[in-house]
């Protein structure tokens, strides 16, 4: 996710900005099935106001950690999927799973599912918490 100017027209098939190349950049640094917030979200005005419950402190998705791109915030969907449904998210996963060429990816959503399970209520505690 990130956030800034854009021109999306999607009459005239314009898109336009620097949030669409930052969203473009990040998503190339990752390897898994989520959403990680861009450096743009760092900027005074972007970062104020989340619910500390729909957040994770999470970088072992990235291919390249020392990346500008990478900032270690993500989306704890499966936080969200755990409140919102009985079942476990890792059948749907593994059913999804279909090229070894992309397992990898499969693989390291399945280890965010289960950090998030670990780390479920991480911003109640006074302890620091590993980025995965």
């Amino acid at each position: 996710m990130a956030v800034g100017e854009a021109l999306l027209d999607k009459d005239t098939g314009t898109f336009l900005g620097e949030p669409l190349v930052e969203v473009a950049r990040t998503e190339r640094e990752q390897q898994w099935i989520g959403v990680s917030f861009g450096p743009s979200f760092s900027k005074p005005g972007f970062n104020e106001g989340f619910h500390l419950n729909t957040v994770l402190p999470y970088k072992s998705h990235y291919k390249d950690r020392a990346s500008a791109y990478v900032t270690g915030m993500t989306v704890d969907w499966p936080r969200r999927w755990r409140e919102s449904r009985k079942s476990d998210p890792r059948p749907t996963l593994s059913a999804l799973d279909r090229d070894p060429e992309f397992s990898s990816y499969y693989e390291k959503t399945s280890r965010f599912i289960d950090f998030s399970d670990e780390n479920h209520d991480w911003f109640r505690t006074k302890s620091r918490l590993e980025h995965g």
